[in-house]
């Protein structure tokens, strides 16, 4: 959060970026391929530039995008799934056509996959999934929300956006007529 206030997007958010002070605070590592928001806001030579770690990238990020915010926190999501599952949500085959176009798995049906019997709170679920949203919009919109999130175990209204629901208009059978 203190970055994005900053105006910065690390954009190698990964659990080997991420280190333990010995007074037990976090510390963000390798600012290296890091941007500023200015940057992302005048399309500048940034777009088109693809760099960061396959496993943690979000699908804009991947795409070459202007850098964002919600780029961290789709690689926040993908590090915490690493550290409930002991595996980023995509780690065999294709990762960038799984990081493009498939829904993860959740953290909670990985571990029945692995074989093991673990109870993760289903805030903490809808959470990692909520991060790993292909769109933007579909996720957290700031650290400082999933915060809220994990301190009010998921009542924090807001702090996550709801999954969109689609409607479908489906033709009355007799109006399809054979076309069914």
């Amino acid at each position: 959060e203190y970055a994005h206030e900053e105006k910065i997007v690390h954009r190698d958010l990964k659990p080997g970026n991420i280190m333990i002070s010995r007074k037990g605070r976090l510390k963000l590592a390798d600012f290296g391929i890091a941007a500023t928001l200015a940057d992302a806001t005048r399309r500048s030579s940034m777009e088109g530039i693809i760099s960061g770690t396959t496993l943690y990238m979000s699908p804009q990020q991947m795409k070459g995008k202007a850098p964002s915010v919600t780029d961290d926190v789709y690689a926040y999501g993908a590090t915490i799934y690493e550290l409930l599952t002991s595996h980023p949500p995509f780690y065999t085959g294709n990762v960038e056509h799984q990081v493009l176009q498939v829904t993860p798995t959740s953290p909670s049906q990985r571990m029945l996959e692995f074989g093991y019997v673990t109870i993760i709170p289903s805030y903490v679920n809808e959470l990692v999934m909520a991060c790993l949203a292909k769109a933007p919009e579909g996720r957290p919109q700031s650290m400082g929300a999933i915060l809220d999130w994990i301190q009010s175990e998921g009542k924090a209204e807001g702090a996550i956006p709801k999954p969109p629901t689609k409607t479908i208009k489906m033709q009355a059978p007799e109006a399809a007529g054979d076309q069914l």
